[in-house]
Order: C-alpha cells, then structure tokens, then sequence
C-alpha cells in the first residue's frame, strides 16, 4: 500500500517521538471576542451528528458573527487591583519556549500570560476544562482551497509597551514569523506533524496570514492553539540574535501580562497590560509566579492564605490533605490529559498470545473501571474510552460504534467464553506479565489500580504476573520501547494533549510511541484519510472510526484516568480551572479580601 506524504511526515516524527486596588469610577463591560462558528459546508443527511457542545476542530468557518458581552449577577461587583501569587513548583532552566521544550514549571503558564496564540484552547470567558480552538489574536480563519488557510488577525492588538518595540501594533508580519520560526526552525512534538507538511506561512496584507501546505493538513486549524512554541513575538525583542533567553528585554508580547522582574529560585513577577485587547480585562495588577518546590510548604502557604492559587502538578493526596484542613478551599478538577496511571495497558502483537483477537478482546471485556476509580483514585477519576475526555475529537463510550461500547463494556462471562473459544480452559491458562512501576503517578493508588486489574483478570482466567520496577528502569523502557524479554509492556504512560492520540498505533510509529506494537494497514489508513480531511463533520467521523477500531480491535485496553486539580483561596473570584495553562482563566480573576 502506497504512503501518501502526511502519512510519511507522521512516520518520521513518531520516530523521534488581588487586595483591592484603585477602584474605577464605574467597572466597563468587557468586549467579548468574537466566536468562529461551525463551517457551513453542507452535511449529508446520512452523516452523523457531532455531539452536542462539541465544536470541530478540524475546520472552522470564516465569518465570525458578534456575541453579547457577558452580563453578571447585580451582586457580582469586580474590582480591580491587587496582587494574585500563584504557586509554582519548579524553575524552567531556560527562557526561549521556541528552543526549550520541556515545558513545565513557572515556563509554561508565565509564557501564555504575556504572549498571544492565533488561538486559544479556551473561550472567553471560559469554562472549566474547556479545550478550543476558540479565537484569541486571530479574528477568524477559512480554508481558501484544500492547501491554503487563511487567517484574519484582530486590529488594533499592540504590543507592551516596552523598547524596543514600544507598544506597536500586531501585524501578520509578525504572525508569519512567528509561525515560521515554530514550524521551520523549533517544530517540537505534535507540532512537527503538521510543521513537515507546511510549504510556507506568508502575511497578504497588514492583517492577513495565509499558511500553505504541501498536502491536505486538516488538523491545521486546531495547530492555531497547539503548543506555546506558536505563540506571536516581536521580532525586534529576540535582537540580532533571535534570542528569547533574557526576559527583561526580550519577553515582549501581546497578552494580558508584562514581564516586569525574575529573582532567581524566589519568584517572576508579572504586571498588567493596560493595553490589552479585550477591555477591561485583565482585573488584577500583579501576578506573582512563587517558586515552592515543596509540596508540604505549598499546603502550608495555602492554609496560612499566604499563596492564592495552586494549578500545577497537584496531586490526589494533597487534595484530600488540604480538604480535611482546610475546607474553605475551593477545589476544581478536570480529567488529566497527559500521565498517570493505570491508563492503558499494552500487549506485545509479536507475542502468538496476543496475536488472538479473542484473547485481546477477553483481557478488555475482563476490566471494570469503576472499581479502579472508587478505590484507587478515591472516586475521582473518569473512564477511558479509547482516551481521556479531554479533547472534542475524543470521543465519549456512546460516541463509538455498537461493537467498541460492547467491548468496553464489563462481562466476565464473555470473557471466559473467548478465552475457552481460543482454546484456553483446563490447565492452559494464558498469562499476563506486566512491567510497572512503584514510582510513576500516585504510588499508593497506582498500586491498587494495578491489583485490581489482576484481581479481575484472574477471574476470567488469565494467571497474571507483575514486574513491579524502581522509577528509572520503568521509565527507561517506555521512552525506549525496551522491555524485559517475555513480558507485555504494562500499565500507564499515554498521552491525549493533542489529537496526535489517534496516530498512537501507526505502523510505523517509533516502540516508544506505538508500545504495543500494533501494525494494522486498515487502521493506517484511516488515519491517513483523517488527517488530511479538511470538511469537520467527516474529520469528526472519521475520528469516531479510528478511535472505535482502536477498541474493536483491541489495540490495548484503556483504564481508568485520574484529575488534575487546582485550588484556591475563597477571595479569588471567577477563577476557571484550564489545564496546560492559558492565560484567559487569569485574565478575569479578581480579589475580593
């Protein structure tokens, strides 16, 4: 079978894989930004339906029509001023998030803070978990053919005011090179996908970009809001160098906060951007990143109110700690897209055992969820089915074919039935020898995940071993694909950030992303038709069919996902939980002490 150049570019890259400050006279209505509705290409009356609420990310229309600004509650007053001091548990080692992929610490979130993506994975205002694309400097975007999109940016936008760009306007100048430097010169991860398709990123005018592409990418759009490494800069700030590593001159953007000072291993402050494009936002005037590598001291700080908000790498346990402490905390929680498990478990297809569709299917139908969330993750947790409900391309156990909800759903005694129907019944048994860890996600509840699973499997059958490995050797095997011979490659680690998830089973996808394996030319070619597909009623069904065929055949089979958490003081107003950090959730915080 022929490999179409998407689906080549997808090889190579998975082989590498605020105390109240002065009031205003009378608090302005936020301007809402516009929303980009649903393409209006006609769909076949044969086709299914997106889900309610879900709006395709695959393909959105030009035209973006006016909403109503937020109106709020009499006794909801704002109030501007203050300073808002989040924690943050570790210090990135580098400022240039073009160059620096790691991601994590004060980096991420800081970076979404002061500059501007074409979009954001949230709206304005947001909604708790919510995962975009929704407009943020771009106005709208349309594809003008099957290789050409074309976005309007917003007018109007300026920079901080700060030299050496000096409060200028964002032009799509700067987007194109932006877009260029994120595509061509630091493509990270999920990004490159798309990146090695992309021919060129051109400004028509003042306020148009248009991104052509090699072949068909229809998951261009969503890439507008993928990755920090795509957020728009200033050229001028980067110097004749195009360096980003001092923030003091080069950390000039377009978002709702202004860099203002770093003290190394204490904190980086930020400022309000009286600038900012949606008026009258942002309300408070400082944030404060505190560096607080301690977990105890980070629940110290909160239940002395001496920190405000807690969002980043929050674990069960210091929940359930701070809740029994601390009850006036507020708690919000969203599905993890990224991590820990027990999320998926991996069978090796080059093993005659797993090389049986039935026994795949038996070790699935052989797992209940439901206990792994009410014991091990203490009743907070959601099902997977293939993945976490993160995304809108990720679909819900009702959205997949009749057969994949048969799959996932819990029957023992059809599980034994196919495990007899393969031969397996007397002193035959098969056997299940995992590798996991004592280390990744939350030990304790990982660990009752994992003896649930055996305890259910060996129910229907299956005699079950685990390799129970120090953190290291554990995590060495996954980012290698290596594991101790004769034994499936276990529990945990899987990804659903981006809705690169759906290629996980790729042919040729590297051992560390394709762990199990799996080399299915039917499955490679749905993949390789989503991909390109542009129209986002058939991206969105052709995305149901993969995820479908990825539990129809029994690929893995998908546990259970733990929340992400953040907490926060009582006198922090409208704060909406996002995870991976965008900045609109603290673009309409207020302080209400």
């Amino acid at each position: 079978m022929g490999r179409s150049p998407i689906l080549s570019a997808l090889a190579s890259v998975l082989l590498v894989i605020a105390a109240c400050g002065p009031a205003a006279t009378a608090t302005p209505v936020p301007a809402t930004p516009t929303t980009v509705p649903a393409t209006s290409t006609p769909v076949p009356a044969t086709a299914t339906p997106l889900p309610a609420g879900v709006t395709p990310q695959s393909t959105l229309a030009p035209t973006p029509q006016p909403t109503a600004a937020p109106t709020r509650p009499p006794e909801s007053k704002p109030k501007y001023g203050g300073t808002l001091r989040i924690v943050r548990r570790a210090e990135d080692p580098a400022w240039d998030f073009m160059r620096y992929t790691g991601g994590g610490g004060n980096l991420r979130p800081m970076a979404h803070m002061v500059f501007s993506m074409l979009a954001s994975r949230v709206g304005a205002p947001p909604k708790t978990c919510e995962r975009g694309p929704n407009p943020e400097l771009a106005e709208s975007w349309r594809w003008l053919d099957t290789n050409t999109l074309e976005v309007k940016i917003r007018q109007g936008v300026r920079f901080h005011d700060k030299a050496p760009v000096n409060g200028r306007e964002v032009t799509a100048e700067d987007v194109a090179y932006s877009y260029r430097r994120g595509f061509f010169t630091y493509p990270v991860r999920g990004v490159k996908v798309v990146a090695d398709q992309v021919k060129d990123v051109v400004a028509t005018d003042r306020y148009t970009v248009q991104i052509q592409t090699k072949t068909p990418v229809g998951l261009l759009p969503e890439t507008l809001s993928w990755n920090y490494s795509l957020l728009t800069l200033a050229r001028e700030s980067g110097g004749p160098n195009e360096s980003w590593e001092d923030p003091a001159t080069s950390w000039i953007g377009s978002g709702p906060f202004m860099f203002k000072q770093h003290l190394p291993g204490l904190k980086t402050v930020l400022v309000r951007h009286p600038q900012y494009w949606e008026k009258g936002y942002p309300y408070v005037d400082t944030v404060e990143h505190l560096v607080m590598p301690d977990r105890s001291t980070n629940q110290a700080a909160l239940r002395a109110g001496r920190v405000d908000v807690w969002d980043w790498d929050v674990t069960l346990l210091d929940v359930d700690t701070l809740q029994k402490s601390s009850p006036q905390l507020k708690i919000q929680e969203c599905p993890e897209p990224v991590g820990r498990a027990p999320g998926w478990v991996y069978f090796k297809w080059d093993e005659p055992l797993w090389q049986d569709i039935r026994v795949r299917r038996a070790a699935m139908l052989a797992v209940d969820r439901q206990p792994i969330i009410d014991t091990a993750l203490l009743g907070r947790g959601a099902s997977m089915s293939p993945y976490p409900p993160v995304l809108a391309v990720l679909t819900k156990k009702e959205d997949l074919s009749p057969q994949a909800q048969k799959y996932l759903t819990h029957d023992p005694a059809e599980a034994r039935r196919l495990l007899q129907q393969a031969g397996y019944m007397g002193t035959r048994v098969p056997e299940i020898r995992l590798v996991a860890t004592t280390r990744y996600g939350l030990v304790s509840p990982y660990a009752q995940g994992v003896e649930v699973l055996q305890r259910q499997w060996t129910d229907v059958g299956f005699k079950v071993t685990v390799d129970w490995q120090e953190s290291a050797r554990y995590m060495a095997g996954f980012i290698t694909g290596v594991w101790p011979p004769g034994f499936n490659t276990g529990i945990g680690l899987w990804s659903a950030f981006d809705s690169f998830s759906l290629t996980k089973f790729h042919c040729q996808a590297s051992k560390a992303d394709n762990k199990a394996g799996v080399c299915d030319l039917e499955y490679d070619a749905l993949v390789d038709q989503w991909l390109a597909t542009t129209d986002p009623q058939k991206n969105w069904e052709l995305a149901v069919a993969i995820q479908s065929m990825i539990v129809e055949r029994a690929y893995g089979v998908p546990g259970a996902v733990g929340f992400e958490f953040a907490v926060s003081q009582p006198w922090v107003k409208d704060f909406v939980y996002i995870q991976y950090q965008y900045p609109r959730p603290f673009t309409y915080v207020w302080l209400d002490r």
